[in-house]
């Protein structure tokens, strides 16, 4: 056992959705989203999902894509000049 929770039919669905909403918003739908958003739902569940209000369900989205943002901002001050996979920086 490699320690990360088994995945599930039903978050893994909703999972798909979710990234494929974003994606068709236009936001960023990569890791660390990604990682943050399956382990939600796996917490959550799908019955907790669908009870929240839509509102809440849009603030958990945009939370996560400003966690990715922020992530790739972190990564892209500390990544060194020149080397592949260097991310531009965002504006702060």
């Amino acid at each position: 056992m490699n320690g990360s929770p088994a995945r599930r039919e039903d978050v893994e669905s909703l999972f798909a959705d979710y990234r494929a909403g974003l994606v068709a918003a236009g936001m960023f739908a990569g890791h660390p989203v990604t990682s943050v958003a399956r382990t939600f739902f796996a917490r959550v569940g799908v019955q907790g999902w669908e009870e929240m209000p839509l509102a809440a369900q849009c603030a958990v989205a945009a939370e996560a894509t400003t966690r990715g943002r922020v992530a790739d901002r972190d990564r892209a001050d500390t990544a060194k000049p020149g080397l592949p996979g260097r991310l531009p920086a965002l504006p702060r």
